[in-house]
C-alpha cells in the first residue's frame, strides 16, 4: 500500500486514530497538555495501560498531582515487564 492510500474506509480509520495516538503522545512528551487519552476508548488491556500512563503524565501536565498519582498506581500495578508499568513506578518513588 502506498503512503497516503488506503484501500478501505476502515484502513483511513485505523490510520487516523493512530495518528491522533502519536499526536497525543508526541504533545504530552514535549510538554505539551493534549486530553487525547481521556475520552478515548482502548481496544485491548495493553492499550488501556498505555492510555492510562499517558492519562497521569498528562495529569502531572496539568498539575493534578493526585489524580496523576492514581494513575500511576493503577498502572504500577500490572506485569513489570511492561515498560509503561516501570515508568509508572519510577514515578511514584519519585514522588
Amino acid at each position: 500500500m502506498e503512503s497516503g492510500k488506503f484501500r478501505t474506509t476502515r484502513e483511513k480509520s485505523l490510520a487516523h486514530e493512530k495518528f491522533q495516538v502519536l499526536q497525543a503522545i508526541s504533545d504530552i512528551e514535549s510538554g505539551q497538555v493534549n486530553s487525547y487519552f481521556e475520552t478515548a476508548e482502548a481496544k485491548n488491556n495493553l492499550d488501556k495501560l498505555i492510555y492510562q500512563f499517558y492519562q497521569a503524565k498528562n495529569q502531572v501536565l496539568l498539575g493534578n498531582a493526585d489524580k496523576a498519582k492514581e494513575l500511576f498506581a493503577t498502572v504500577a500495578h500490572s506485569n513489570n515487564d511492561i515498560y509503561f508499568v516501570q515508568k509508572a513506578r519510577e514515578y511514584l518513588k519519585e514522588k
